[in-house]
């Protein structure tokens, strides 16, 4: 960890409080932490996802009125588990053809 925080230029108690959830992950932290793994040949799939997730917050800039609408429409959603499992097994589908 010690490696990695002087690496991307925070300190060390800086990196544990966002992997606990303690600090917000900027798009710029992340993208410093992706390059510091890419470094070591390591590729983080998901890390975007997983840093929205953190951040309790997914950005809308950039996307379309209809994709931030059906954003804020699965927010809000009341879904069984076995829905979600399904979307979540469609998306996995969509981003494996990229």
């Amino acid at each position: 960890m010690l490696e990695m925080a002087r690496s991307i230029g925070v300190s060390p108690s800086y990196l544990s409080a966002t992997e606990v959830g303690d600090k917000k992950i900027s798009p710029a932290f992340l993208e410093k932490v992706v390059d510091f793994f890419a470094s070591k040949g390591i590729t983080l799939n998901r890390i975007h996802e997983a840093a929205d997730v953190s951040n309790k917050e997914v950005s809308l800039e950039g996307l379309t009125h209809a994709q931030q609408f059906l954003v804020a429409s699965f927010a809000r959603a009341d879904l069984p588990q076995s829905e979600i499992d399904k979307f979540t097994n469609m998306l996995k589908g969509l981003t494996n053809k990229e």
